[in-house]
């Protein structure tokens, strides 16, 4: 789960980028780098932050697409490159199928909320 967490960080804080014509400072050779190996999976504080900063990186997206209007979102986000409707669409879809994945690590590990999913 730590993992995944990891590669949703990297990517919301690209899509923050790509509409604010930035540039991402972090560049991962691969795919497989933004799902960074945290560490030690008993490590409790680090895991903490990890999700602190997922959360600030989902508000400072939230923000960023609250300053965008309906003319904003039809126009390409870079040169020769789709809209940023498309890119938030794309990046929802994105999210949801990770924390889909979350989700399901969680009721396998029974985890989910004191559910009991047997």
């Amino acid at each position: 789960m730590w993992q995944i967490v990891n590669h949703l960080v990297f990517w919301n804080e690209d899509v923050i980028h790509r509409i604010k014509g930035t540039e991402n400072p972090h560049k991962p050779k691969d795919n497989e780098e933004t799902f960074a190996n945290p560490g030690n999976p008993e490590d409790e504080n680090g895991w903490n932050l990890t999700v602190k900063r997922l959360n600030e990186v989902m508000n400072e997206l939230k923000a960023v697409i609250a300053e965008l209007n309906d003319e904003k979102l039809k126009e390409p986000y870079a040169a020769d490159r789709y809209s940023i409707e498309r890119l938030l669409s794309n990046a929802m879809k994105h999210a949801v199928y990770h924390i889909g994945q979350i989700v399901l690590l969680r009721k396998l590990q029974s985890s989910w909320g004191g559910v009991d999913w047997s």
